[in-house]
């Protein structure tokens, strides 16, 4: 399996948060409540992403990994209030 490091599009807003929530779960769904990954946390995510696609930032760097046609991963940096390079999302 290779994967490809690119630059994201707004067409990618839908499996970026999907990726993003599928994570939140696997890594926390120990610590939070059953109910907690409902519709609404999904809905809220990919309206995140698609703002983040649509109306990107200088100051932030998006970029997703992708292998097969399918996203697997994500990363956002930019940079802190104090200056200092800052890894957002991973």
């Amino acid at each position: 399996m290779s994967a490809v490091i690119r630059e994201p599009v707004a067409a990618d807003a839908e499996a970026i948060a999907a990726l993003h929530v599928a994570t939140w779960r696997e890594t926390y769904a120990h610590l939070l409540p059953e109910d907690f990954f409902t519709d609404e946390v999904l809905e809220r995510r990919r309206r995140m992403w698609t703002r983040i696609l649509a109306e990107p930032r200088p100051e932030h760097v998006v970029r997703v990994a992708e292998s097969d046609g399918e996203l697997i991963g994500f990363a956002m940096s930019g940079i802190s209030d104090e200056g200092m390079p800052q890894l957002y999302m991973l």
